[in-house]
């Protein structure tokens, strides 16, 4: 058995669960349905007039898209971005010192909520942790459209009459595209 994310199989470990940079899919068999989760880590809202911007991960689980706040946003998503790679390249060095306090502070509490997050444990506890958590069928999801900048990606959608729009990493663009494409279908 094997799962498939970002266009490359992948074999499947005793758990069932494959985790490839930001993207879960878990290959159940429950009565012969396969249950396949695409995750987005790190999706921020921008800020805006009233309200302040917020990172947030994406699951499409089965045919429910959950919206979990996963804690506050920085203005862009470039700057989290790049302060999430001079994270990962830099740990425990000096060149960490030079990312912003404000932006570091913001990665650590966005990584340690995302680390917390199991997909196939996503219950109505989850939401009710944060005012900004929802939930929403994929049928009650329309014009879900992304668009491809020089910094990062652009993921928008209605739902249930609300617009949500998400900047997402250039690093995790594969993730991005295919969980549109799995809105869209």
């Amino acid at each position: 058995m094997s799962a498939q994310c970002s266009g490359e199989p992948h074999k499947v470990n005793k758990r069932a669960l494959v985790t490839i940079t930001g993207c879960a899919v878990r290959v159940t068999r429950d009565r012969l349905a396969v249950v396949m989760i695409i995750r987005l880590d790190a999706a921020l809202r921008p800020p805006g007039w009233i309200a302040s911007a917020s990172m947030f991960t994406l699951v499409l689980k089965e045919n429910c898209l959950f919206i979990l706040r996963t804690g506050p946003g920085v203005a862009s998503q470039r700057i989290y971005t790049q302060g999430l790679l001079q994270l990962r390249q830099a740990e425990g060095s000096l060149a960490n010192m030079a990312i912003n306090a404000v932006v570091k502070n913001c990665m650590t509490q966005v990584l340690s909520s995302e680390a917390a997050i199991q997909e196939d444990q996503l219950r109505a506890e989850h939401l009710s942790a944060d005012k900004a958590n929802r939930v929403f069928k994929r049928n009650d999801i329309s014009n879900v459209r992304t668009k491809v900048r020089s910094y990062d990606i652009r993921l928008d959608f209605k739902a249930s009459g609300k617009k949500f729009k998400f900047e997402c990493s250039k690093l995790y663009q594969d993730i991005v595209m295919q969980l549109a494409e799995a809105l869209n279908a």
